[in-house]
């Protein structure tokens, strides 16, 4: 066990808190700074966000194990099992949670690798005819910026990248089949 040395004028509750404070507060501002340079649609905000779940995970990680250690040492052998078997419970009582959404996403994926595909295959037959424009239609995946988002043509970089990865002069959006996108 690791033991800290006390800090004169900081309890153990503070020290422990710490770490999620910091995350937690440390997050929030960079939100706020993006909100700042990008406005309110800014695109970052949740990606931000991502950036700061990891360590957040980590330091919530390390306080279940504080607490856990902190609990088996006060608990009598027969009490420890019971709280680990419940532990264990609820563990995967929550992973089996989360099963539905992950498969209602592999599906989701399923379906947008082939309708990306399938587009892939046809724009490259068509720009091997010889085509300088070809039919394009986004496959929105988690917010990600795809052609046609923006506002302006001058402004759609992303319509020029994928033009100059399929070597086209440009493309030309698509309306989606049955009005959804895949």
């Amino acid at each position: 066990m690791v033991v800290l040395p006390a800090l004169p004028g900081i309890s153990g509750r503070l020290a422990l808190a710490a770490p999620a404070l910091v995350v937690a507060l440390a997050s929030l501002a960079v939100v706020a700074a993006l909100r700042l340079g990008y406005g309110a649609g800014g695109w970052t905000y949740y990606r931000t966000w991502n950036s700061f779940l990891l360590p957040l995970l980590l330091a919530l990680c390390c306080y279940g194990m504080l607490a856990g250690q902190a609990l088996a040492t006060r608990l009598r052998s027969r009490a420890r099992t019971v709280a680990a078997l419940l532990t264990t419970a609820a563990t995967l009582g929550a992973l089996a949670g989360l099963l539905p959404e992950v498969r209602s996403l592999a599906t989701e994926t399923r379906d947008r690798a082939a309708a990306w595909d399938a587009q892939d295959t046809r724009i490259r037959t068509e720009a091997a005819a010889g085509a300088t424009a070809v039919g394009y239609q986004p496959l929105h995946i988690a917010g990600l910026t795809e052609p046609f988002m923006a506002k302006n043509a001058e402004g759609d970089w992303a319509a020029r990248c994928v033009a100059g990865f399929y070597q086209v002069d440009r493309i030309e959006p698509i309306e989606p089949r049955g009005g959804a996108t895949p």
